[in-house]
């Protein structure tokens, strides 16, 4: 993902700012998911 961040931002700047607060939420959402994961296999 972080290497996909620096490749479009050189190129569209204007373009890819909407895209990288898109990817933003999703990644908080994650954790959460994974937090029951882990006392669920634990």
């Amino acid at each position: 993902m972080p290497s996909c961040d620096p490749t479009p931002a050189p190129g569209d700047a204007g373009a890819r700012p909407s895209r990288s607060q898109s990817p933003a939420p999703p990644l908080p959402l994650l954790p959460p998911l994974l937090l029951p994961l882990v006392p669920a296999a634990s």
